[in-house]
Protein backbone atom coordinates (compact mmCIF):
# COMPACT_ATOMS: atom_id res chain seq x y z
CA UNK A 1 0.00 0.00 0.00
CA UNK A 2 2.98 2.32 0.44
CA UNK A 3 3.71 2.11 -3.30
CA UNK A 4 0.11 3.15 -3.96
CA UNK A 5 0.36 6.10 -1.57
CA UNK A 6 3.59 7.35 -3.15
CA UNK A 7 2.12 7.09 -6.66
CA UNK A 8 -1.11 8.79 -5.56
CA UNK A 9 0.72 11.72 -3.92
CA UNK A 10 2.82 12.24 -7.05
CA UNK A 11 -0.33 11.99 -9.20
CA UNK A 12 -2.27 14.52 -7.09
CA UNK A 13 0.65 16.94 -7.19
CA UNK A 14 0.50 16.63 -10.98
CA UNK A 15 -3.28 17.20 -11.03
CA UNK A 16 -3.47 20.05 -8.50
CA UNK A 17 0.06 21.40 -8.29
CA UNK A 18 2.25 20.68 -5.30
CA UNK A 19 2.78 22.47 -2.05
CA UNK A 20 0.32 24.74 -0.30
CA UNK A 21 -1.63 25.47 -3.49
CA UNK A 22 -3.20 22.01 -3.23
CA UNK A 23 -6.23 21.61 -0.97
CA UNK A 24 -6.16 18.83 1.60
CA UNK A 25 -7.50 15.41 0.66
CA UNK A 26 -7.80 12.27 2.78
CA UNK A 27 -8.22 8.61 1.93
CA UNK A 28 -11.73 7.52 2.90
CA UNK A 29 -11.44 3.97 1.60
CA UNK A 30 -8.77 1.85 -0.07
CA UNK A 31 -9.39 -1.58 -1.58
CA UNK A 32 -6.57 -3.65 -3.02
CA UNK A 33 -6.59 -6.89 -4.97
CA UNK A 34 -3.15 -8.50 -4.89
CA UNK A 35 -2.93 -10.67 -7.99
CA UNK A 36 0.63 -11.96 -7.57
CA UNK A 37 3.43 -11.43 -5.05
CA UNK A 38 5.54 -8.30 -5.26
CA UNK A 39 9.06 -9.43 -4.44
CA UNK A 40 12.35 -7.55 -4.07
CA UNK A 41 13.30 -8.49 -7.63
CA UNK A 42 9.88 -7.53 -9.06
CA UNK A 43 10.95 -3.93 -9.62
CA UNK A 44 11.20 -1.38 -10.69
CA UNK A 45 7.43 -1.25 -10.40
CA UNK A 46 5.26 0.85 -12.68
CA UNK A 47 2.03 2.19 -11.18
CA UNK A 48 -0.69 3.50 -13.47
CA UNK A 49 -3.04 5.99 -11.78
CA UNK A 50 -6.35 7.25 -13.19
CA UNK A 51 -9.43 9.07 -11.95
CA UNK A 52 -12.40 6.72 -11.93
CA UNK A 53 -15.09 9.22 -10.86
CA UNK A 54 -15.56 12.78 -9.62
CA UNK A 55 -18.26 13.69 -7.12
CA UNK A 56 -19.18 16.79 -5.14
CA UNK A 57 -16.76 16.20 -2.23
CA UNK A 58 -14.88 13.10 -3.32
CA UNK A 59 -13.26 11.34 -6.25
CA UNK A 60 -12.06 7.85 -7.05
CA UNK A 61 -8.48 6.96 -7.93
CA UNK A 62 -7.73 3.68 -9.69
CA UNK A 63 -4.29 2.07 -9.53
CA UNK A 64 -2.64 -0.74 -11.51
CA UNK A 65 0.69 -2.07 -10.25
CA UNK A 66 2.91 -3.67 -12.90
CA UNK A 67 6.23 -5.40 -12.30
CA UNK A 68 9.38 -4.90 -14.37
CA UNK A 69 8.20 -7.53 -16.87
CA UNK A 70 4.83 -5.78 -17.28
CA UNK A 71 2.83 -8.37 -15.35
CA UNK A 72 -0.15 -7.05 -13.40
CA UNK A 73 0.59 -7.52 -9.68
CA UNK A 74 -2.23 -5.55 -8.05
CA UNK A 75 -5.26 -3.38 -8.72
CA UNK A 76 -6.57 -0.85 -6.22
CA UNK A 77 -9.26 1.79 -5.83
CA UNK A 78 -9.07 4.70 -3.39
CA UNK A 79 -11.91 7.02 -2.47
CA UNK A 80 -10.41 10.44 -1.79
CA UNK A 81 -12.34 13.14 0.09
CA UNK A 82 -11.61 16.87 -0.13
CA UNK A 83 -11.04 17.95 3.46
CA UNK A 84 -11.21 21.25 5.35
CA UNK A 85 -8.42 21.21 7.93
CA UNK A 86 -10.02 23.96 10.02
CA UNK A 87 -13.49 22.43 10.38
CA UNK A 88 -12.24 18.82 10.15
CA UNK A 89 -15.04 18.03 7.69
CA UNK A 90 -15.45 17.15 4.06
CA UNK A 91 -15.61 20.14 1.73
CA UNK A 92 -16.79 20.54 -1.87
CA UNK A 93 -14.13 20.06 -4.52
CA UNK A 94 -13.08 23.43 -5.93
CA UNK A 95 -13.68 24.05 -9.64
CA UNK A 96 -9.90 24.19 -10.12
CA UNK A 97 -9.53 20.78 -8.48
CA UNK A 98 -12.26 19.27 -10.66
CA UNK A 99 -10.61 20.72 -13.76
CA UNK A 100 -7.30 19.13 -12.77
CA UNK A 101 -8.95 15.73 -12.27
CA UNK A 102 -11.10 15.70 -15.43
CA UNK A 103 -8.03 15.29 -17.64
CA UNK A 104 -7.36 11.87 -16.05
CA UNK A 105 -10.90 10.42 -15.98
CA UNK A 106 -11.29 7.01 -17.59
CA UNK A 107 -14.56 5.58 -18.78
Amino acid sequence: TEYLQEARVHFLDECFGGGSSRGATVVRKLTVDFLQPILDDSGPLHIEVVVSRIGRTSFGVGHRVLDAAGALCAEAEAVMVAFDLDSQNARPLADKEKAGLIEYVTT
